[in-house]
Formats: C-alpha cells, structure tokens, sequence
C-alpha cells in the first residue's frame, strides 16, 4: 500500500511539472515559482501529516481499548459488589453477614481450664496459654506503663518514685460473664461451646486465673456439669452470643412451605452438636 501511494505521489509531481512547462508562455516567472514552492512544502508536510494520523489512529485504538476495559470492570465491580450467580454473593451482602455476627459480641475468653474440685459457689478457672501470649479477646483492661530507666550506679533512688503497676488480671473483677462448656469436635481446628453453664460474677482474677461465683441458682444439668468435671473446659462471654438460624440453613437452599427460612444443614448440626442432638429435635427442625 505504501509503494503505491509512493508511485502516485511521483505520478502527481511529474504532471505538474509536465503542466508548467506546458504553461511557461501563459505564466510568469513568480507564478511558477510560487506553484513550485507550494508543490515542495505540500510534499515536505505530507510526511507530518501522515505521521499524526497514525498516531492519532493508535491513540484512538488505545482510547477504544480502555473504554471496553473500563466497562467491563465496572461490570466487574458491580457483581462482586452486588453478587452474581458466577461469583456468588457480593461484598454488601458479606459485609451485612459480618455486622449481624459481630454485633454485641462483646470480650471472650476461651480455652480456660476448671481446676479440679471446683465447687459450685467458688468455680476456679486457669488460663492454658501461657501468661505472655496474647490471645484475641483475653487481653486485660489496664496496660502496665513501660518501665523506667534504671538509676546509675552509686546514684540515690528517686524520691517518690512510682511503683510498678501490677499487672492486669485475665478477666476484671466484678465483671457479669457467661459461662460456656467447650468441646472440640472433628473436623474443626478450635473447640467450640456446647453447653451452657449459667451467668457468673467474677469474684477474682489474676493474669493467669479468674474465680467465679453464680449470679443465681444454677440448673441441676449445669451442676452435674460442673461439679462432675465435664465440663473441664470454659469460655467465658462479656455478652450472650447472638442466635441466628442462618447460620444453619444449607448453602444454595431455597424457602419452601415447608421450611420458611431454608433447608437445615443436618451433617453441620450433626458435626456441632455431636451427640447432644437427639433424632427426635433433628426431625422436628428438618
């Protein structure tokens, strides 16, 4: 294609100057030679010009490029925001998922171990991690300040010099807490609470152990669990735990007549539960 417009340009520029020589009795010397000039500068801007179009061919290709590629991640976006059946649910509606759940969680303290011989009125319980691990939702509400520098040597001690503070216990004494037995089950990495033991006040605390004593008069299952030792590991909630049935409802169920919020998730309930779940309460939620 090139050659071609190169063989016409060089066609074009023998006419012409065939056409002023034929002319060169009609035309005076400043006619032709004002004809020529504009023959060569139409020539010599050709070659710009050329070079503009194509670059503004190649702009505009990359201008079409990007509007396709910004429609389609806006495209994009908005499913993974508003959720699609390709992707799933969106991100608005994980994020309302997450602030359900979180909602008054409150402070937890898990993995806590009843000491042996506890008694109803004085239940001790002992942290299992060590006191320098920090496990989310078990830190203390007073931070100790950090320590200050030593004296030099031979130097006197500072009048009024301030104590170091003691340090922060496992759980704040006073504190209304809900008592939770933990059970680890297979299949999961971390125990989970099965059996409620009942609403206690913390009566002491140390960093690595917390005394409890009922608020009220404990159920006769809630007794035989403490006092029996089944219940030898605790978790300790600052607020009840929200109940929520979605939880348990099977992924991709659909609402029927029969089941309003959905299909319920037997083999997580079974695996939850374990063999607290009689058939009969099974049944009646399936």
């Amino acid at each position: 294609m090139s050659y071609a417009l190169l063989a016409v340009l060089i066609l074009l520029v023998l006419a012409f100057g065939f056409l002023m020589w034929k002319s060169r009795d009609l035309l005076r010397w400043y006619t032709v030679t004002a004809s020529t000039l504009s023959l060569l500068l139409a020539i010599v801007l050709l070659l710009p010009t050329a070079a503009t179009l194509k670059s503004r061919a190649a702009w505009h290709k990359v201008k079409e490029d990007l509007e396709a590629q910004l429609v389609r991640l806006r495209s994009d976006q908005e499913s993974l925001k508003r959720g699609d059946p390709a992707v799933g649910v969106g991100v608005l509606e994980l994020q309302e998922d997450l602030n359900r759940y979180s909602l008054e969680a409150g402070r937890r303290w898990h993995n806590l171990r009843a000491v042996a011989g506890a008694s109803p009125t004085a239940i001790t319980l002992e942290k299992v991690a060590p006191a320098s691990e920090v496990t989310p939702g078990m830190e203390g509400e007073v931070t100790p300040p950090a320590a200050a520098p030593a004296p030099a040597a031979g130097a006197p001690p500072a009048a009024g010099a301030a104590a170091p503070a003691p340090p922060s216990p496992l759980v704040p004494v006073g504190l209304i807490v809900y008592g939770f037995a933990e059970t680890v089950r297979p299949g999961l990495e971390v125990a989970i609470p099965t059996f409620y033991l009942g609403e206690f006040r913390v009566s002491s605390s140390t960093p690595t152990q917390v005394v409890l004593e009922p608020t009220g008069r404990l159920e006769v299952p809630q007794l035989q669990a403490i006092t029996s030792g089944q219940a030898s590991s605790w978790a300790l909630y600052e607020l009840l735990p929200l109940d929520d049935h979605n939880v348990f409802i099977a992924e991709g169920s659909e609402v029927t007549d029969d089941a309003l919020f959905g299909r319920v998730d037997t083999d997580l309930l079974t695996q939850l539960m374990g063999q607290g779940l009689s058939p009969d309460t099974l049944a009646k939620y399936t």
